[in-house]
């Protein structure tokens, strides 16, 4: 995936999550797409992990209030799961020697 197309799927998880925090499926399963399609393009193994995170944290930014607990912190934790995906993506082609 290009660094511009990541950037996309970013600027669009961090427009989802402003939408939130809670109980709305349908921004859910619009971030979750994009969660899976960014896995589906990492080619190594630490962007998957920073997805897994994120898609774990997304189901409790999107749920009713008593599963998310602080929304501020989440909140700040789910920003900071969608800026670290850039940096491993141009990691990812460092390895790849592009």
């Amino acid at each position: 995936m290009d660094a511009k197309k990541l950037n996309e799927h970013c600027d669009t998880l961090r427009d989802l999550i402003g939408v939130g925090p809670g109980d709305n499926p349908e921004i859910l399963r619009k971030a979750l797409g994009i969660v899976r399609a960014l896995g589906a393009a990492a080619e190594w193994d630490y962007p998957p992990l920073i997805l897994e995170d994120l898609k774990v944290r997304l189901l409790a930014w999107f749920s009713d209030r008593e599963w998310r607990g602080d929304d501020a912190e989440l909140r700040r934790s789910l920003m900071q799961h969608v800026n670290q995906l850039p940096p491993a993506w141009k990691q990812s082609d460092w390895l790849a020697g592009r």
